[in-house]
């Protein structure tokens, strides 16, 4: 075998010897951490934002429909209208959850959740009468 191969092959398996190498090596290992780093601080970004967009969109439903259906008037809706309701909830619940578990905000305040909560109560009872009826 050549010596110019020899050494290729060697290459992979030997330490390295002179201050350039180390110094090529740490470079290397340190492009690659930064790199991790990025890719999990973009994914992290990536996963809040569609969390957030998540939320607002589901807040905005559900105000439509709250707006539309005052508590007095949720045994005229349909059983489907209330049921779509009641999912957008249990989602919020989620959503909030996930962001009350996020180390980077403080979370929402516990009020938000229990107000939710309760119109899930709410909603449960009414989709039970609006069954039976």
């Amino acid at each position: 075998m050549p010596a110019a191969v020899s050494y290729l092959v060697l290459a992979g398996r030997r330490l390295p010897e002179t201050r350039e190498e180390w110094l090529g090596t740490g470079a290397m290992f340190l492009m690659i951490g930064v790199a991790i780093g990025l890719s999990m601080a973009w994914a992290g970004w990536y996963a809040r934002r569609g969390r957030d967009a998540d939320y607002e969109r589901l807040m905005a439903e559900s105000a439509e429909f709250s707006r539309r259906r005052s508590n007095a008037q949720l045994r005229f809706a349909s059983f489907a209208e209330l049921a779509a309701e009641l999912e957008r909830c249990w989602h919020l619940v989620v959503l909030l959850d996930l962001s009350a578990s996020s180390q980077r905000t403080a979370g929402p305040p516990p009020d938000q959740i229990a107000q939710i909560r309760h119109r899930i109560s709410v909603l449960t009872s009414v989709m039970k009468s609006v069954q039976n009826a």
